[in-house]
C-alpha cells in the first residue's frame, strides 16, 4: 500500500516535472520568437526614419574587373596610402580588435568599417567600389588563384621578412604598430591550405535560422579560413593594411545580406552576446561611429548606398537573394538524397518538394559502393589555427566543430555521389 502512495507520487512528480518543463520550453521559444518579431517591429520603424537612397553604388567581383579598373583599384589605394589611410583603418581596426570579433558586433561593425574606407576612397576616384573576392570559389587551390599573381594583390612574401614585392602593393612599407613591410606568410609553404567550400557557405546560410549563430559559424569558417591561410599581416590585428582584407570583407558582407534577404525575419535579426556578456539591442552604438546597428542593416538606405553585383535592387529597393552557387551546381545539389539535402540544405529540400520541375544530375555518380573513381571529393578545410583563434578571444572548440561541420558534409556529398564541380 504504501510502496503504491509513494510510486503514484512519483509518476505524479514526474508528470508536474515534465509539464513544466515543456513549458518553460514553450515559454523559452515564444521568448526567443517574441525577441526576433521586436527585432523586425523595431528594425522597421528605425529603417522609417533613414532615406531611401538615390544613387547605388554597384559591388563586383574582383575577377570581372578589366585592366583599366584594375589600374584604377591600384591608383586609389596608392593614393589613400600616401594619404595615411591605411595606417589609420589598420589602427581602428586593432584598438577595437576585443570587442568587434566573436560577438553580434562583429557583422554591423565591419560593414560599417569597409563602408567608411570605400567613402573615403571615393574622394580619390569618385568611380570607386570596394570590389569582393569570392575565395571559396578558389576553394581546393587558393595559392593558384589569379587573385595571388601581378595583376592582382600579388603573391607570397619573399625574402627575410616575408615582403609583398608583387601585385598593387608591392613594395609597400607599413608604419602601424611599427615600421615593417606588408608581408605573407603562407601556411602551406609556397601553397595555402584548403579553405571552404561554396557549397558549404550556402548551407550554413540555409541551416541557421537567427543572426548569432549564422554570425559565429561565418566568422569561424571561411573568414577565419582566408585570414591564417595568407598569414603575415592578413592574420594580425592591423590587417586593414592589406588591400585583400578589403575584398574579403565584402565578400564576407555579401554572404550576410544572403541570409537577410533569403527570409523577411532575418533583415533585422540581431541577437546573441556581446564578448563581455551583455545582451545586444539594433539600438547599440556601433564601435568608433556615431551611428546605431540598426543604421546598417538594410542596404539601399541611410548611408549603405551600395549593392552586389548578382543581388541587384529592383525599383522598389527589395534585392532578391542571389546565389553563392551558379545554377548547375544547385542542381547538382537539389538532387542529394532527401535525407542529405534536408541536412545540409533545407531550402533546396522544401523547393525539391513544391516543384515537379526536373533537375540535371550532371553532378551525381552512384558512389554508394565505393568504386566510382569518376566521383571527385571535395578537400576539407584547413584545420583550425590554435594561436590565431586565441588572439580573437575565440573558442577552439567552437572552431574544431565547425570544421567538423564542414568536414562532415563534404563525406556525406561524397558519399551521395556529389562528384567536386569546382
Amino acid at each position: 500500500m504504501k510502496i503504491s502512495i509513494i510510486f503514484s507520487s512519483l509518476v505524479f512528480a514526474l508528470r508536474v516535472s515534465s509539464q513544466l518543463g515543456q513549458g518553460n520550453q514553450m515559454q523559452g521559444n515564444q521568448m526567443q520568437g517574441n525577441q526576433m518579431q521586436g527585432n523586425q517591429m523595431q528594425g522597421n520603424q528605425m529603417q522609417g526614419n533613414l532615406p531611401r537612397c538615390g544613387n547605388i553604388i554597384t559591388r563586383r567581383d574582383i575577377k570581372s574587373y578589366s585592366d583599366s579598373e584594375l589600374a584604377g583599384l591600384r591608383n586609389t589605394v596608392n593614393y589613400m596610402r600616401e594619404n595615411g589611410w591605411f595606417t589609420w583603418f589598420a589602427r581602428v581596426h586593432t584598438e577595437n580588435f576585443d570587442t568587434i570579433h566573436g560577438g553580434p558586433m562583429f557583422l554591423p561593425w565591419h560593414r560599417y568599417f569597409i563602408y567608411d574606407f570605400e567613402r573615403l576612397a571615393r574622394n580619390y576616384n569618385s568611380n570607386f567600389a570596394i570590389p569582393y573576392y569570392n575565395s571559396p570559389e578558389d576553394f581546393a587551390d587558393p595559392a593558384s588563384s589569379i587573385i595571388f599573381t601581378d595583376r592582382y594583390l600579388g603573391g607570397n612574401g619573399v625574402g627575410p621578412g616575408n615582403c609583398v614585392t608583387s601585385g598593387m602593393q608591392a613594395g609597400w612599407n607599413l608604419n602601424y604598430p611599427s615600421s615593417k613591410c606588408l608581408n605573407r606568410v603562407y601556411n602551406g609553404g609556397n601553397r595555402i591550405q584548403s579553405w571552404y567550400n561554396p557549397a558549404y557557405v550556402e548551407s550554413l546560410i540555409q541551416r541557421n535560422n537567427n543572426l548569432d549563430s549564422f554570425r559565429s559559424e561565418l566568422e569561424y569558417s571561411q573568414h577565419g579560413s582566408v585570414h591564417i591561410g595568407l598569414g603575415g599581416t592578413m592574420s594580425s590585428q592591423e590587417s586593414p593594411s592589406d588591400v585583400m582584407f578589403y575584398l574579403h570583407h565584402a565578400y564576407i558582407d555579401r554572404v550576410w545580406w544572403r541570409w537577410q534577404t533569403m527570409n523577411p525575419d532575418n533583415m533585422f535579426s540581431y541577437n546573441g552576446r556581446s564578448p563581455s556578456g551583455q545582451s545586444v539591442s539594433l539600438r547599440d552604438n556601433i564601435i568608433s561611429y556615431n551611428t546605431d546597428v540598426a543604421s546598417v542593416m538594410q542596404l539601399g538606405y541611410g548611408e549603405m548606398c551600395y549593392q552586389y553585383d548578382g543581388m541587384t535592387f529592383n525599383k522598389n529597393l527589395k534585392s532578391e537573394p542571389g546565389h553563392l552557387v551558379d545554377n548547375k551546381v544547385e542542381a547538382g545539389l537539389r538532387n542529394l538524397t532527401p535525407t542529405v539535402l534536408k541536412k545540409y540544405f533545407p531550402l533546396f529540400s522544401e523547393k525539391n518538394q513544391s516543384s515537379n520541375s526536373t533537375l540535371s544530375k550532371n553532378m551525381l555518380s552512384s558512389n554508394s559502393s565505393g568504386s566510382n573513381s569518376t566521383v571527385i571529393k571535395m578537400p576539407y578545410p584547413n584545420e583550425p589555427d590554435a594561436m590565431w583563434f586565441k588572439m580573437h578571444g575565440y573558442d577552439l572548440d567552437t572552431a574544431i566543430k565547425v570544421r567538423n561541420i564542414a568536414v562532415n558534409m563534404i563525406d556525406d556529398l561524397y558519399n551521395a555521389g556529389f562528384s567536386n564541380p569546382y
